[in-house]
């Protein structure tokens, strides 16, 4: 059975002439001028590669682990190019972080009603239709969450892996289950995932390639093989892996390469915050409790969660082997952390930005990046947005939030005091500007401010000290600068739905 197609011919709705080149002129500043055509490839404009995780934690690939996590491609590729220490998602959980990585923009500034599960609209300007309309081939393979998730976002083809719990016969239904119907192997996945729910964990016990991972991994393959060829227009493609993100399901052989009695377990707990305001403490009753898991189930956790990290190292090695790098410019990032056992807690909730969860991993390589940068200064999923528009040579619209990465990767050691933005709606905004990190309640009422140069794992509230009166109105000040700032002002897109090949085994497509 073959599987989707991702190279199949552009139809007229892949671009709406006039409409989407008329909106990406506006969205990006242009004036008059014009685009790129998109047979003007030469090489001058270069192919961008984002590799999304879910649910990594900054600390829980190979070069920022300590050893405890093996990552030896991701490593090899970061070791290529830029390492951003300080990288932080701009909102918890996934759906809104996503969005907010998508647009460039703020979640306050988008969202409709505040909440965690709001995503961006169709027709919201996002940097895939920017580059869409500026003659830029946008493909997305695996998971964006977006809503609706096989709307109109800007991405000409899409190979989707989202798979969610849904009434038989309910659509959308996305291309993963369909490849997996079509293999007669779909009911077997579903008992398998039934039997992997949390806190559970198991090994895969079907065909790997069958595997989530392992089917981002190929049709993303597929992808670049078509595209080895001479071309006329450059791509941008992301690559989202459902991984380390439950459930806990590596394949061999990477599910036996972590023992879980060599887990080490997180001896902090939620309550070591010196000073927790009222609401912290409340919070202290949410999510799922370490401490209520035995030893073992937590150990087990663990390593199945470095295990599915590994398997997905494995498959972006592979993909990189099809990349050309001295005209690639890839980002590797995440899009929220995991508490993994820190402050007493394992997933997303609460979601509070401490650093488990609002910070990533995140790097880049490839054309214009230098090898062996080592970046200090706070950056932020939002500006993928503009590092991309930039890299493309495109204006970089005055109302994004976001900032473009390029002059921190030319000189990292010049880079101005810059302050970081993420939230967890309905609890915490937080900013931070080098090692000083500011949250306060979404009513205002409270404040937490951390010295993360001496107190990386955020136990020491200075909030209230009196040396620290400066930074904290500082900090304050520049956040509710931040939350001022009215919607943006970006010229909507065209919201055409895509149409459904799933029958006939080609990927959905605009």
């Amino acid at each position: 059975m073959k599987p989707p197609r991702l190279d199949a011919p552009v139809t007229r709705r892949d671009v709406i002439a006039g409409g989407l080149r008329a909106a990406a002129l506006l969205a990006v500043g242009c004036g008059s001028s014009t685009p790129p055509a998109a047979g003007d490839h030469a090489g001058a404009r270069p192919d961008l590669v984002l590799v999304m995780t879910d649910d990594q934690s900054f600390d829980e690939i190979g070069y920022a682990s300590g050893g405890r996590v093996r990552t030896p491609h991701l490593d090899r590729l970061a070791a290529g190019g830029a390492v951003f220490r300080s990288a932080y998602c701009s909102a918890i959980p996934c759906i809104s972080s996503r969005a907010s990585l998508m647009s460039g923009v703020d979640f306050h500034r988008w969202s409709l009603t505040g909440k965690a599960e709001d995503t961006i609209v169709e027709g919201t300007w996002t940097w895939a239709h920017a580059l869409r309309a500026a003659g830029y081939e946008t493909v997305l393979v695996g998971k964006m969450h977006l809503t609706p998730r096989d709307g109109n976002h800007g991405f000409e083809r899409m190979a989707l892996c989202d798979p969610k719990p849904k009434p038989p016969g309910a659509l959308p239904r996305d291309d993963y289950e369909h490849w997996l119907e079509r293999r007669g192997a779909l009911a077997k996945v579903r008992h398998e995932e039934k039997r992997t729910g949390f806190p559970h964990t198991r090994t895969w016990s079907l065909d790997p390639t069958e595997h989530r991972v392992s089917w981002v991994r190929d049709r993303a393959i597929e992808f670049l093989r078509a595209r080895a060829q001479p071309r006329k227009r450059p791509y941008a493609l992301v690559v989202s892996f459902l991984a380390p993100h439950l459930p806990y399901d590596p394949a061999e052989p990477f599910a036996s390469m972590y023992s879980p009695a060599s887990i080490e377990i997180p001896t902090d707990h939620w309550d070591d915050l010196q000073g927790m305001p009222p609401s912290l403490a409340h919070f202290a009753s949410l999510g799922f409790r370490r401490d209520r898991m035995s030893r073992e189930a937590f150990q087990r956790l663990v390593s199945a969660y470095r295990a599915l990290t590994s398997q997905l190292d494995d498959a972006v090695g592979a993909i990189a082997q099809h990349l050309d790098l001295d005209r690639t410019l890839l980002l590797f990032g995440s899009d929220h952390g995991d508490y993994l056992g820190k402050r007493d807690r394992v997933l997303k909730s609460p979601p509070v930005p401490f650093e488990p969860l609002a910070r990533i991993p995140m790097f880049a390589c490839g054309t214009g990046v230098a090898a062996g940068i080592e970046v200090a200064s706070p950056v932020s999923l939002a500006d993928v947005a503009p590092t991309f528009l930039t890299a493309a040579g495109l204006p970089v619209p005055a109302d994004l939030d976001g900032t473009a990465l390029q002059p921190l990767l030319a000189a990292p050691e010049r880079a101005p005091a810059r302050g970081v933005y993420c939230v967890g709606p309905g609890y915490f905004h937080m900013l931070r500007r080098a090692d000083v990190k500011y949250l306060r309640s979404e009513d205002g009422r409270e404040e937490l401010l951390f010295d993360l140069a001496t107190d990386p794992a955020e136990h020491r509230d200075l909030s209230r000290d009196p040396a620290w009166e400066a930074a904290r109105a500082d900090l304050a000040g520049e956040l509710d600068r931040r939350l001022a700032r009215p919607r943006p002002q970006l010229p909507p897109f065209l919201a055409t739905r895509p149409r459904h090949h799933f029958g006939t085994g080609e990927v959905t497509r605009l």
